[in-house]
């Protein structure tokens, strides 16, 4: 030894190396799971998510957005009805399907929102992709609308395709 002392160097009993790779492991989970966080963080940010209150229900959420369009969860829960109550529910089904948990996992899976509407998960499907096309269309038409030479509708007019 440098210090001179004769003492043998510091042995570890394999207790004490049992709980040391324990800890590391649990080290090694903790930054995972952190890494993890940091990732589905930017993942909210890079596609405008939002993290909403959890105690908020299914019904409640949905209430909400219906009542933003006029209509009562009583007149959207018929299928059967309006086509203008289809595009509000397909709304709805868009919004609890897209409604994410804090660790990034879906809030609702479709066969609970066929549930709360008495439909089947394969309905719900077609209404979220009804409700994307839309939301696409709508940002096409948006982006026409800008474009120098006119409108959307007048362009797809001069082609017959109105």
């Amino acid at each position: 030894m440098a210090d001179g002392s004769t003492q043998p160097p510091h042995r570890i009993d394999h207790e004490t190396l049992a709980s040391m790779i324990l800890e590391t492991g649990h080290m090694e989970r903790a930054i995972a799971i952190h890494d993890r966080w940091l990732a589905l963080q930017g993942e909210i940010a890079t596609r405008g998510l939002q993290l909403e209150d959890c105690c908020i229900t299914m019904g409640e959420k949905a209430a909400i957005i219906a009542r933003r369009h006029g209509y009562t969860l009583a007149d959207l829960r018929h299928t059967r009805g309006r086509h203008a109550q289809a595009w509000v529910r397909w709304e709805i089904m868009h919004k609890l399907y897209e409604t994410r948990l804090a660790d990034g996992r879906r809030r609702w899976s479709k066969p609970m929102i066929g549930r709360f509407f008495g439909m089947d998960h394969s309905s719900v499907w077609h209404g979220i992709r009804r409700w994307r096309d839309r939301m696409v269309f709508e940002a096409v038409r948006e982006w026409c609308d800008g474009c120098p030479g006119g409108r959307y509708d007048e362009d797809r007019a001069a082609v017959g395709d109105a």
